[in-house]
């Protein structure tokens, strides 16, 4: 695949642009994923949800035996801690604002507010992930399907809070792992088999080629060098 411009990172709360999506994408899962027919969010690591009868407060049920791709449990306090992760300043998170939906989220970003117990994220055990909104928002499913909001291995991050990516083996939720980065070459990404639908990734390998001229990406996919 051409990816246009080398990513800047592959830490889904600070990435911006699309070719660090792309490879992101890949290595991280989320709550809900898009349905790559319709667009609409369905399950991904969250099997189940329920919205309360105001439809404020969403309770979300992870898939039973979702584990990183280095083994260890995926829980609902990954999730809980991945997303006040993200709203935390000194992330610096460009899209934080992702997250203003829920209780006490944009003052916690502002450092109005320092108590992450007093936001509307719990990890009720270690399966059940509930999150509480300020008001009604219709597409909340839909934010839970992005890169921004995927769960993060909070055991990496705390170990290398700056280079944790780099990390070998990373951890990751998403359907590939990192097998190679090679700046200026090309990202390399192997399947996943503790992925929860590994049986349902199609390519063993994918190559994420840093490549901005045009020119260039146009003829290699002629000489059938690429696929996208």
């Amino acid at each position: 695949i051409i990816n246009g411009a080398e990513p800047e990172s592959l830490d889904p709360a600070i990435i911006t642009g699309q070719p660090d999506i792309r490879a992101v994408g890949a290595l991280f899962s989320g709550l809900t994923a898009p349905d790559p027919k319709t667009g609409l969010p369905v399950p991904c690591l969250a099997e189940s949800w329920e919205i309360s009868p105001d439809g404020k407060t969403y309770t979300f049920h992870l898939r039973p035996g979702i584990r990183w791709s280095t083994g260890q449990p995926i829980t609902a306090h990954d999730f809980a801690a991945s997303w006040i992760r993200l709203l935390k300043p000194e992330t610096a998170a460009n899209y934080a604002n992702l997250l203003f939906a829920v209780v006490g989220a944009e003052d916690f970003n502002a450092g109005r507010l320092s108590d992450p117990s007093q936001l509307g994220i719990k990890a009720l055990d270690d399966n059940t992930f509930q999150v509480t909104l300020r008001q009604v928002t219709a597409y909340f499913l839909d934010l839970c399907s992005t890169v921004t909001l995927s769960v993060v291995p909070i055991f990496a991050v705390e170990s290398s809070p700056d280079q944790w990516v780099r990390m070998e083996p990373l951890p990751v939720s998403g359907p590939y792992c990192l097998e190679q980065w090679r700046l200026n070459d090309k990202i390399r990404l192997r399947k996943n088999p503790l992925y929860w639908d590994a049986e349902n990734t199609r390519n063993e390998l994918v190559d994420l080629l840093p490549i901005g001229s045009s020119v260039t990406a146009l003829n290699l996919y002629h000489q059938g060098e690429v696929d996208l």
